[in-house]
């Protein structure tokens, strides 16, 4: 669940109590890993999937108790065992999974004092940095118990006990520094079993081009968890009529928004203004600096001319979105979200073009 953090302030803001539920143990073949996470509010409401639907069910049923006693627990599912009418039939896992199960507390909420980590956690994503959080789940040391440290070296919170302060903030440096897409990991130590997390701040995706075709590219981009920052000089189309899950909408011409607005190594950008001049005035720009991801509409004959170059550099991606024959502005929008989805999880594809390294032209 990359969006938790966005969920869970959703539904402090709406007074619901929730629980969240974290795969902290696999044995065996099973539909989701450690790390998955799910939410169980009050109310009914859920977000994200830790299996196939078998536990679930039986979750939802203990959230009430969790919730009245303020106390996480530990859920073990054996599903291996072929007589196991409730869990071992049907459900497509053959193994055994530990499920942690917390309540979710945005501020502190007497008689239940824990670090309220979620608001720090916020502002901490939207500052740009990285956060990794350690967390107590049994043993000798009060479950629940949590410490971060950002990518910045900065630690917030403490479990109690200096020895443990110090094996957790070791290997939060180590699983900070690690470039790895992992984001839990369980570790022993003192006695005590701790689940690290991984928190990273939304990647901006860069929308140039406020036009019909951009709406569903923002309104997908924003559901898969990017920041979209929509970048076009006519206020009649740029506003939150059209493009209500933006972050940003800025009215200015998208090649002299380049001049204030920052592009990081870290970013996305799609260029869609359906104007040649301006596209090669925008192209001409972005490919000079690092970026994560650069996509074009248009046939990539289109993209040569705006550069003036007969073979384009192997990580711009255009024609953008990868080719599934999508047709009709929803469909593209698929294929564009696809595609960033593959970058930003690093996956090899021959429809992948990575950028090994930023690359200056000459025009």
């Amino acid at each position: 669940m990359k969006d938790i953090v966005d969920k869970v302030k959703q539904l402090a803001n709406e007074n619901e109590q929730a629980v969240l539920a974290t795969i902290v143990g696999v044995d065996g073949s099973t539909y989701r890993k450690e790390g998955a996470k799910m939410i169980f509010a009050r109310s009914g409401k859920q977000f994200g999937t830790i299996s196939a639907g078998c536990l679930e069910a039986d979750i939802a049923l203990k959230i009430e108790g969790i919730l009245d006693s303020g106390q996480p627990e530990i859920l073990t599912y054996d599903m291996r065992s072929e007589e196991d009418l409730l869990w071992g039939l049907g459900s497509g896992c053959n193994g055994k999974i530990d499920v942690f199960v917390e309540p979710i507390f945005w501020e502190w909420i007497p008689p239940f004092q824990r670090l309220p980590i979620w608001p720090q956690i916020d502002d901490l994503l939207k500052q740009g940095h990285h956060v990794a959080a350690a967390k107590s789940i049994d043993g000798q040391i009060q479950a629940s118990a949590t410490c971060m440290l950002t990518d910045k070296g900065q630690v917030i919170g403490t479990l109690g006990s200096p020895e443990a302060d110090r094996l957790v903030k070791e290997r939060l440096e180590q699983f900070l520094a690690q470039n790895e897409k992992k984001q839990t990991v369980v570790i022993e130590g003192l006695g005590t079993t701790f689940f690290l997390d991984r928190y990273e701040p939304k990647n901006k995706l860069f929308l140039f081009g406020a036009g019909p075709d951009a709406e569903p590219v923002a309104r997908s981009a924003s559901k898969i968890n990017f920041e979209v920052i929509v970048i076009d000089h006519r206020e009649s189309r740029n506003t939150e009529e059209f493009f209500p899950d933006a972050s940003q909408r800025i009215i200015a011409h998208p090649e002299r928004a380049l001049e204030e607005v920052p592009i990081h190594p870290e970013d996305y950008a799609l260029i869609m203004t359906h104007s040649f001049e301006k596209d090669r005035i925008l192209l001409s720009k972005l490919v000079q600096q690092p970026i994560k991801y650069l996509g074009v509409l248009g046939p990539i004959l289109r993209t040569q001319k705006l550069l003036d170059a007969e073979q384009l550099p192997e990580w711009i991606h255009s024609p953008v979105g990868l080719d599934i024959g999508a047709d009709g502005p929803e469909e593209i929008a698929v294929s564009i979200m696809a595609e960033l989805l593959a970058v930003r999880n690093e996956k090899d594809s021959k429809t992948v073009k990575p950028r090994q390294a930023p690359t200056v032209l000459e025009l």
